[in-house]
């Protein structure tokens, strides 16, 4: 049960400071406990809507990082009778669909898709909050 922390350098220690990001936005850290280092990298993924519930199976609604949200969002219309999913640089190596009726987490490589209640306008939004746990989603009518 060891607490590692900033020793400088890239390097970190059992008696180093508190870890600090390289600056705003994603990063992904990556430690190696042999070496006692630490690197970030900028999160350079790009993540979309898609689906029959917006346009089509063949189109992505693209959705930016809202920073003060922590998390990816769009305003879009959105169809009942449809489905959606998420999926990371407009390819199917990464997607997130149905949440898994045991923990109510997103499934990840092509689960089931997902729904809206009614048509309408919603604010989607798509977040990694907690790294222990797959992503979630809010999808709130406007």
């Amino acid at each position: 049960n060891n607490s590692y922390g900033d020793a400088g350098g890239g390097k970190i220690s059992l008696t180093g400071g508190n870890l600090t990001s390289p600056g705003a936005g994603l990063y992904q850290v990556t430690v190696d406990l042999n070496a006692n280092t630490i690197s970030y990298a900028p999160y350079k993924h790009t993540w979309s809507l898609i689906g029959d519930a917006d346009v089509d199976w063949n189109t992505d609604f693209q959705m930016p990082f809202v920073q003060n949200d922590n998390a990816y969002e769009v305003t879009t219309t959105l169809k009942a009778s449809g489905g959606f999913k998420f999926r990371a640089d407009n390819a199917w190596t990464t997607s997130y669909g149905n949440p898994t009726p045991i923990t109510g987490q997103l499934t990840s490589n092509n689960g089931g898709n997902l729904s809206v209640p009614s048509d309408g306008t919603y604010l989607v939004k798509f977040t990694f909050g907690n790294p222990l746990l797959a992503p979630s989603y809010t999808a709130v009518k406007q």
